[in-house]
């Protein structure tokens, strides 16, 4: 698979260096790899096979895919409407069952836009988002 945008970011440190790779069309991080100051040393000396500290790979079905995203508003449920609901789990796995198929949720309810009153009843907002096959 070739990549639209690939991306590398390098952050160099003390302690570790930090290695990504992006799919910029997507917006989608892939690839974090992080090495010791020694295992940085060894590659940058060209020697081949250098072990890494750690590597992960992820968010590879989103590659070469759209990025889309906006916000989902919907009216809290009785038992929701409390301030500890406001940032509990079960609001978080009712948000997820009913935004619309094939969207995820950020999950997070902690902006100041979160949560307001409509009509007298208590609603919540939060960023859903997707990627779509885009037919070239």
């Amino acid at each position: 698979m070739e990549l639209k945008d690939p991306k590398i970011t390098i952050l160099v440190g003390r302690e570790n260096t930090i290695i990504e790779v992006e799919e910029g069309f997507s917006g989608q991080t892939f690839l974090r790899v992080q090495l010791t100051p020694e295992q940085l040393s060894s590659a940058l000396s060209r020697m081949s096979g250098t072990k890494c500290e750690s590597a992960k790979v992820f968010g590879y079905d989103r590659l070469n895919k759209k990025h889309e995203h906006k916000f989902f508003e919907f009216e809290l449920p009785e038992y929701l409407s409390s301030y500890e609901d406001r940032h509990s789990q079960a609001l978080k796995d009712y948000a997820e069952s009913i935004i619309p198929e094939g969207w995820r949720s950020d999950g997070y309810f902690r902006s100041q836009k979160s949560f307001f009153d409509k009509d007298g009843k208590d609603y919540a907002r939060v960023v859903i988002r997707r990627w779509v096959e885009v037919k070239e």
